[in-house]
Parts: C-alpha cells; sequence; structure tokens
C-alpha cells in the first residue's frame, strides 16, 4: 500500500527501490531509480554530459542527459542550467 509522506514523497513498504544509473555535472544530476524487478527490463541506457561554460571549459552551464528504453517504451531526460534573463536568449538558442 502505497502513502504519502510528510516529506511529499511516496514510500511503498512492499517495494525495494534501487539507483541503476546516473551522471552529475557540478551543480546539475539526472538519475535512474526504479523498482528492483524492473530492472531486467531496462536497455540501451544512454547518459551524457555537455559542459558549455567558458567554451565549454567550465562545469558551471551545460547539461545531463539521460536516455533508455523500458520493454518496448523509449524515454528521455534532460536536466539542464543555461544562462539567465531575457537578455541571454541568444546565447541559450545557440
Amino acid at each position: 500500500m502505497n502513502t504519502a509522506c510528510e516529506e511529499n514523497y511516496i514510500f511503498d513498504s512492499q517495494e525495494q527501490y534501487a539507483f541503476y544509473q546516473g551522471k552529475t555535472m557540478q551543480g546539475c544530476f539526472i538519475g535512474l531509480f526504479t523498482k528492483r524487478k524492473s530492472i531486467p527490463k531496462i536497455k540501451e541506457t544512454y547518459v551524457c554530459k555537455v559542459q558549455a561554460g567558458m567554451g565549454g571549459f567550465a562545469k558551471n552551464k551545460g547539461s545531463v542527459a539521460m536516455r533508455f528504453k523500458i520493454n518496448d517504451s523509449s524515454f528521455a531526460f534532460l536536466n539542464c542550467h543555461l544562462a539567465a534573463g531575457e537578455s541571454q536568449v541568444s546565447k541559450r538558442n545557440d
């Protein structure tokens, strides 16, 4: 039975969750957490990071991404930290 805890996450006392794979870049993190029984269903996992700050040398701007398949369904997730403000639109789009 699922119960919502005060910290706003779901806790299921009948299941065990595991950290499957992840990637970090400075303050950006992306991770895949799954029920242990679902691990054999995960295929074609790919994670990467792109450093974009100061010509790609600094880690203050950029992204981390993950894609994978579960059975016949594909999933892709992106976490990015880009230049802020309306005056920086061209930098974010380049």
